[in-house]
Formats: C-alpha cells, structure tokens, sequence
C-alpha cells in the first residue's frame, strides 16, 4: 500500500540472534538463549542494560551461595541467597532458593522463596512468590520439551503441592482456593 502511494521502502538485512517472545515458551526460550559458554545473545555485544538505580537492587547485598549450594550454567543478580541447587535459569533479586530445592531451567522474578525440598523446572515465577517445602511445579526434573509453566506474582504455593507442566497460575490466588494438585496445560484463577 505504501509503495503504491510512491513511499521510500527500506529494508535491512539483520544479522545476528533473533527471536520472538509473543508467547511464554518464546519468552522462555529468549532468556535461555542468555545461558551457556557460548550464548545465542552475547550480552557484551546487545549492551543489556539494567537500571541499577532501582529500590530492590541497588541495596542489595551480593548473591550468597552457601556450603551446601550450587550453581551451573545461570545468571544470578544481587541479592540471592542460594542453599540448594540452581541450574540452566536466571533468578532476580531475592531470590532465595532454600537447601534442598532444586530450580533448573527456570526464570524467578524478584523476591522468589523456593522453600527446602522444592523442585521447579521450566517455571516463569512472577514477583513476590513463596513456593512451600516439597512442592513440584513444571516439568519433570531435567525435562525441557515440556511447555512452560507459569506462576503469577504475590503467590503462596502451599507445602507439598503438585502444579504440572504448562500450568498458569493466575496472581494472588487466596490460600482456600488452592488445590493440593494443579493438572498440567490447567489454569488456577
């Protein structure tokens, strides 16, 4: 339409990383693409910013990885304290993964508690989420063909549940509307 108008068309040819995030398994796999010895997104190249200057991080004590902790392939800002094991994800400030817990392939929003004995996998947490002792949310442990699943902000998962892949959990769902078990692909509103 532009062209029969008699507008100028440019077009650029783009080399490089690209990818979609107009779902939650793009936006997922975008962030992925951030991990690794060599990452689809170098972010050195992009020049990523954050806004250091914001409330929560700019006072927040350095990532504290204790004893019995571990770390792999994951990118971790201020503020973590790490007593279980993280692998293949990105945690936010305050992020605090308790002994025990298990995140992998996960993306944990600011202020995330993963209590002891948890597993998550393949989760987008949102902000202000406390995932109660023992629960299993996502995929199963090392599965990452699954869909995402996706917990909404000011959450409290409750000790011991059971939220399965490709679930989405709606924002501040009140504790007597909790289910002991979240089918996987169902949604919690």
């Amino acid at each position: 339409m532009l062209m029969a108008r008699g507008a100028r068309i440019y077009g650029y040819k783009h080399r490089g990383y690209w990818g979609y995030t107009r779902t939650v398994d793009e936006y997922w796999q975008a962030n992925m693409d951030l991990l690794g010895d060599a990452p689809a997104i170098d972010m050195e190249q992009w020049g990523l910013r954050t806004n250091l200057e914001h409330r929560a991080i700019r006072d927040s004590q350095p990532t504290l990885i204790r004893e019995q902790g571990a770390v792999r392939n994951s990118l971790l800002y201020n503020g973590c304290v790490i007593e279980g094991e993280v692998s293949n994800s990105i945690l936010f400030p305050g992020v605090h993964v308790g002994a025990g817990a298990l995140v992998e392939n996960s993306v944990l929003f600011f202020n995330n508690v993963v209590e002891p004995g948890c597993l998550l996998n393949k989760v987008v947490g949102d902000v202000n989420t406390r995932y109660g002792a023992g629960s299993l949310v996502g995929a199963a442990p090392g599965e990452t063909a699954a869909p995402v699943t996706v917990v909404g902000w000011n959450n409290q998962v409750p000790p011991g549940s059971r939220i399965g892949a490709g679930a989405t959990i709606f924002p501040r769902i009140g504790a007597e509307f909790w289910p002991q078990v979240v089918e996987a692909g169902r949604t919690l509103s």
